[in-house]
């Protein structure tokens, strides 16, 4: 046996022997999640710095719900998936109506045995999924009627949640959809036996809004306690900054001192909702502990601070925070407003016990009350370093255009789309800039170091300081992204990702002060995952071009030449109106062999390349919209289809018509079995061949070798000129008879398959590495295994297992490798992970494949 091979698969055995070892370590030095608190649905403002003026929070997606033709509504905020029928109804011999706690747990169980409305995971939902229906802005029972929902229970009939009390153990947490109070009924000795409530059924759902209650204990099989759904809390919950501490669960920074003291000439302890709000409004002229951008939290901002688990108070361990009140309520900014002919409405606020976390409302004029402050923050390390906020220089001109250049992703190992992001943002800047764009009205964010162009990194944190507060007094604005994507997210640094939810409120807030038109072009993978959450606020125009549809893969090769961007700046600079620049990259691209669909929506409807979309882009420029360049260089006769018998080699060979010198002519080639791996794996090298210039026969010409696989192989030739123009691909074919490939083939599944695997948190996954050596047999070769993460890149080392980074597993002679499983294990953190399995050669050549895998909450 090869002393090679023999090694190699014992590293192999190794991998899947170590799993379940490796990965608890990878478990240990990552978050295991944050979570985007939405907006609590309250939009009128009883106060100043209440929480209809400040509407801190994620906004609702409309619609908020869409309903099923399965009988099902899917909440589109958290994902999460409801009965539409709320009246708890019989099933077959599941009996319906209101029941005990335990009745309700074993209703469930009933609907999943009956495969009910085609599903068998139902679960009763833990009390922070039940409160995500409510809305703070109006009657619930009337809300989610107007919603799709039938037979919601309403006044003193309550739901059951499957979260127990801490303290009361035979207390269960119910909730009152009238009015979103959230109770474990006091009034009764044993809640969980003694009243009957209804069933709310809920399933499915995968979000960044929905948190663990922190509930760990089983009390009964499929409880709160025994599923845990719901983001897993950070391994450090919070840090401790010295005055201040910050929740990495939320991004929020509170007050350590809980207690409401008196600062300065702030008074503290007790006191009515109205002095609440003055008396943050008092810290924020103080700058109080360095801030002056403290508020009254609203009610869900309180509750995030609760644990199911604890109580006296009601908090995560390992909290840092002092004098926290379990003696009485802490006030929010919350009006409760649930009905109008009720004496409390208007007149009272929602307020929330830290004894146990109680959530109920009372009177504004109680004087009873404690007030913890709350601001923005970020989530930190325990040595946290400070970033400075960015400031460009010069200051830009207001009532101008301006532009935010994102080149996302970094320099991070193993991000093989680096180089073509940082010249398709640099090809934006320069193009911007030639179309009249002063450099002072262009911000750009990138992790490309000693770039003069660059104003601050790619974060998030940075991406909305531009939106928020940098373009609010532009005229029109551009946002222009490129990297890794995947279904409504995008990849901002090697760990961090913008979810298309958070850029959605970003750019409502920036247009809503703005009076112009809003261009967004994305480039990514799936980046057409982004159109239903872009859609403009009422009355104002904003145009969205993406690279792809979603479930597409997005091309860039040659360092980012040939990709949508490529293409579609070339064609600003030519001076051509958005619309024709939109087409004539769409074309490119798809004539290019890249196989991706861009997509363009300026109706504002979140669909894009409708008949209606085009309007609104057909008239409007970027910039001077003059052409700054040559026009680009036309691709005219190319040489015919043609057939091959077991001959590998073809002459392909173009006729080129250019205003100014040609720099590069060459032949993109696509084999029959070319494998662009996961959607969310942006495609980056294709072969290719450049043609050169026959004086004789007045064309350029080449020479391809490789036509060794059976079938058709599809060729699109481009030309370059000195001005870096490109012109649109004209295209060919080559079709192989008889297959003489001598070509490795990687493979890589995930839980035995190629497509995408969506997973939970508690399901076993397990990769599969296989690998057919062809005629490259004994071939030295480096092996790569590894893994794109949401926390990082790591790789496999055969003595150490997983590790960060981004090398080499092996290098010895390449062999044929039947099935092999190379990881199999349950429990790995919620997060996207784009395992790669490939083979270099020695020549240069490589051979991969990849599968995503996205891991989420049950």
């Amino acid at each position: 046996m090869n002393t090679n091979k023999r090694l190699f698969c014992s590293a192999l055995l190794f991998i899947v022997i170590v799993g379940v070892v490796v990965f608890p370590c990878l478990c240990g030095v990552v978050y295991a999640g944050t979570v985007s608190l939405p907006k609590t649905g309250q939009t009128t403002s009883y106060a100043a710095g209440d929480d209809g003026a400040l509407q801190v929070g994620v906004a609702w997606p409309y619609p908020r719900f869409t309903v099923n033709g399965d009988q099902t509504v899917t909440d589109n905020l958290t994902g999460l998936v409801w009965t539409k029928d709320a009246g708890t109804p019989t099933v077959g011999s599941c009996t319906g109506g209101a029941k005990t706690w335990q009745g309700a747990l074993d209703y469930v169980a009933c609907l999943n045995a009956a495969n009910y409305l085609g599903h068998n995971d139902w679960r009763l939902p833990n009390i922070n999924e039940l409160e995500s229906l409510v809305n703070a802005g109006q009657a619930n029972p009337a809300w989610l009627y107007s919603e799709g929902f039938v037979n919601v229970q309403s006044y003193f009939t309550r739901y059951w949640s499957s979260t127990t009390h801490a303290w009361y153990t035979s207390f269960a947490w119910e909730i009152n959809m009238y009015d979103g109070y959230v109770i474990a009924d006091e009034r009764e000795v044993n809640n969980k036996t003694s009243v009957n409530y209804y069933v709310w059924p809920v399933c499915s759902g995968q979000s960044t809004f929905m948190w663990a209650t922190g509930q760990s204990t089983i009390y009964a099989a499929g409880d709160d306690g025994a599923l845990n759904t719901g983001v897993s809390w950070p391994n450090t919950r919070f840090v401790d900054n010295g005055n201040t501490v910050t929740d990495n669960l939320t991004w929020l920074t509170w007050i350590k001192d809980a207690s409401t003291p008196t600062v300065g000439s702030c008074p503290g302890g007790s006191m009515s909702w109205q002095a609440a709000l003055n008396y943050v409004k008092c810290l924020n002229t103080a700058s109080h502990l360095g801030y002056s951008d403290w508020r009254l939290p609203n009610k869900k901002e309180l509750m995030s601070l609760v644990s199911r688990g604890g109580y006296t108070p009601a908090l995560p361990p390992g909290h840092h925070f002092a004098n926290v009140k379990t003696d009485t309520f802490y006030w929010s900014s919350t009006t409760y407003v649930a009905d109008t002919g009720n004496v409390n409405n208007y007149v009272a606020s929602w307020r929330i016990s830290m004894y146990d976390g109680q959530m109920g409302y009372d009177n504004k004029a109680d004087k009873s009350f404690c007030v913890w402050p709350v601001r923005s923050g970020q989530a930190i390390t325990p040595t946290p370093t400070p970033t400075p906020t960015p400031t460009p220089t010069p200051p830009p001109t207001k009532g101008v255009d301006r532009a935010i250049i994102v080149a996302g992703g970094g320099a991070f190992l193993g991000n093989n789309l680096w180089e073509s992001t940082k010249n398709n943002a640099n090809k934006a800047y320069n193009t911007l800039k030639a179309q009249g764009f002063d450099p002072s009205n262009i911000y750009y964010l990138s992790d490309e170091k000693n770039n003069p162009l660059v104003h601050a990194e790619a974060t998030n944190a940075n991406l909305q300081y531009a939106l928020t507060s940098w373009a609010t007094d532009a005229k029109d604005v551009i946002v222009f992204m490129f990297d890794h994507g995947g279904f409504g997210r995008f990849k901002m640094k090697e760990s961090e990702i913008l979810y298309a939810v958070s850029l959605r409120d970003w750019l409502n807030t920036m247009q809503d002060k703005i009076s112009g038109i809003v261009v967004v072009i994305y480039d990514a993978c799936e980046s057409g995952s982004f159109l239903p959450y872009l859609i403009p606020p009422q009355n104002k125009t904003r145009i969205v071009i993406t690279s792809a549809k979603y479930g597409e893969e997005a091309t860039s090769v040659y360092d980012g030449v040939i990709s949508f961007s490529g293409f579609f700046w070339g064609q600003i600079n030519a001076g051509a109106k958005l619309y024709d620049a939109f087409k004539f990259s769409r074309d490119s691209v798809s004539y290019s062999l890249t196989h991706q669909t861009p997509q363009l929506d300026d109706n504002g409807n979140g669909i894009g390349n409708e008949d209606a979309d085009g309007d609104v882009a057909e008239t409007h420029k970027i910039g001077k919209g003059v052409a700054t360049g040559a026009i680009p260089p036309f691709v005219g006769q190319v040489s015919d289809p043609q057939t091959l018998n077991a001959t590998p080699s073809a002459l392909l060979w173009a006729n080129i018509t250019s205003s100014v010198n040609l720099r590069n002519v060459w032949a993109v080639i696509r084999p029959p079995d070319f494998n662009t791996g996961s959607t969310s794996e942006p495609v980056t090298d294709m072969p290719n061949i450049e043609l050169t210039y026959n004086t004789s026969n007045k064309r350029y010409e080449g020479t391809y070798n490789k036509f060794t696989e059976k079938g058709t192989y599809e060729i699109a030739v481009f030309a370059m000129d000195e001005d870096n123009s490109v012109s649109l691909p004209k295209t060919t074919t080559v079709t192989q008879t008889v297959s003489t490939s001598t070509n490795p083939i990687a493979g890589i599944t995930a839980n035995g398959s190629h497509n995408d695997l969506y997973i939970y948190t508690t399901d076993t996954l397990r990769i599969d590495v296989k690998l057919t050596a062809g005629g490259k047999i004994a071939a030295n070769a480096q092996w790569w295994l590894y893994a794109y993460t949401n926390f990082g890149t790591l790789y496999y080392n055969l003595s150490a297992g997983w590790l960060p980074g981004y090398t080499a597993t092996y290098q010895g002679a390449l062999f044929d490798l039947s099935t092999m499983p190379v990881l199999s294990y349950a429990g790995l953190p919620a997060g996207n992970y784009l395992f790669v399995f490939k083979v270099k050669t020695t020549d240069g050549e490589s051979y991969s494949d990849s599968v995503l895998v996205n891991i989420s909450n049950k």
